[in-house]
This record gives C-alpha cells, sequence and structure tokens, in this order.
C-alpha cells in the first residue's frame, strides 16, 4: 500500500494482522515492497524486550510487528538487523545512516526506510481507508 506513494531509494514491508474484521489482500506493488501477512515467528531484540516488560499484550503485539516490518525495510536496503529502541520522543532510533518511519492500525504494520545519503526524512502514516466527515 505504501509503496506506490514512496521515493525509489525507500524500502518497505508491511503486516496485515488477524485482528482486522475486513481484511483486503495487499496491492501487488514495487520490487522495493515486502507484504506479508502477520508473521508469527516475530521476535524481538533482548534491548525491545526489556523495553516492553510492562507492556500490554497490544502493544507488545504492535511493537513486534512494526520492528518485525523495520528489519525487513533494513534487510531490503542491505543494513544489519539491530534493536529499535523508541527515543525520549517515541520516535524510533534508527541505525547510523538510516531514516525512516513506522505506523500501525488495527489490522496494519508498516515501516519505510532509506539511507540518510539518499533522503534527509522519510515519514509514513496509516489510516483507515473511509470518507472524510462532512466540515460542520
Amino acid at each position: 500500500m505504501i509503496t506506490a506513494l514512496l521515493p525509489p531509494t525507500a524500502r518497505a514491508a508491511e503486516v496485515r494482522t488477524t485482528t482486522n474484521p475486513n481484511p483486503s489482500p495487499s496491492p501487488p506493488g514495487p520490487t522495493h515492497a515486502a507484504h506479508h501477512h502477520e508473521d508469527p515467528n516475530t521476535t524481538l531484540h533482548p534491548e525491545e524486550r526489556a523495553h516492553l516488560q510492562h507492556a500490554v499484550p497490544k502493544r507488545r503485539r504492535e511493537f513486534a510487528l512494526t520492528r518485525s516490518c523495520a528489519r525487513r525495510a533494513l534487510h531490503a536496503l542491505g543494513a544489519p538487523p539491530a534493536p529499535i529502541l523508541p527515543g525520549p520522543h517515541g520516535a524510533p532510533q534508527w541505525p547510523a545512516g538510516i531514516v525512516g518511519s513506522m505506523t500501525h492500525r488495527q489490522g496494519y504494520c508498516a515501516a519505510a526506510l532509506a539511507r540518510s545519503t539518499d533522503l534527509l526524512s522519510l515519514g509514513i502514516d496509516a489510516e483507515p481507508n473511509a470518507p472524510l466527515p462532512r466540515p460542520s
């Protein structure tokens, strides 16, 4: 879904989760995208697990799935896997030389990354595909 909006130097991965009551298939995308359904083997680095020690199950799952997407995007960039911890304001702390963003909504998680030599920054956000409310 997000890949059609990304510059060609960016890499992305996304996952549809089973919590979405009306899942729709991921559309075909450019070769720099990875579309997956929920990965039951999502694993966290020890530092990430420590960060989540007091989190509720829903938060742990979202955290793990978005980081799984980020690691797939890192791999697509040729970068090694690394822990991705939130910084002081909650933004992901990317490995040196990487810029990117992660997003999640009920039923969907994604990450988009690029090398900082190619882009200064990169941001994504997922919102429901629904009509906007009428202005009052």
